[in-house]
């Protein structure tokens, strides 16, 4: 074992694939990061949009280049929405508090959290579309 910190912390060897496909995603996203956070504005407000329909859904997100909207369904809480539209739609989100209690306080929230859908230049308008309709199924 090497004697210099902080080689003599690390056993065995470097993922060095690892360690070069995330350089290469970095410097992909890097090269790309206007151009998707254009991509990822217009799929947050297209899912705002039409969560802003759903008489039951309450949405505490703005359209942003980030892909991040949460939102709370009435009657149920955000745990149990997650589990549902993952079981029934197969649709991954987070439901909770997401790291942010006194973010939940301030919103009012603190009992049921918000869902939290993460979306990716790599979703489609058909998916954003077909998430819409799982939502309008639950509680439309």
């Amino acid at each position: 074992m090497p004697a210099e910190l902080p080689e003599r912390l690390e056993a065995g060897t470097l993922n060095l694939p690892a360690i070069a496909s995330l350089l290469e995603g970095a410097r992909h996203t890097f090269r790309n990061f206007t151009h998707f956070g254009k991509i990822l504005l217009s799929y947050t407000e297209r899912l705002i949009n039409g969560l802003s329909e759903i008489p039951a859904a309450t949405v505490y997100s703005k359209p942003n280049p980030a892909g991040i909207v949460s939102f709370k369904i009435d009657g149920i809480s955000s745990e149990d929405a997650a589990d549902i539209l993952n079981s029934e739609y197969d649709v991954a989100v987070r439901g909770g508090f997401h790291c942010a209690p006194l973010m939940h306080k301030a919103l009012g929230t603190e009992k049921e959290g918000l869902i939290r859908a993460s979306l990716s230049v790599h979703n489609s308008v058909n998916e954003i579309d077909y998430f819409i309709k799982a939502i309008k199924r639950m509680r439309g």
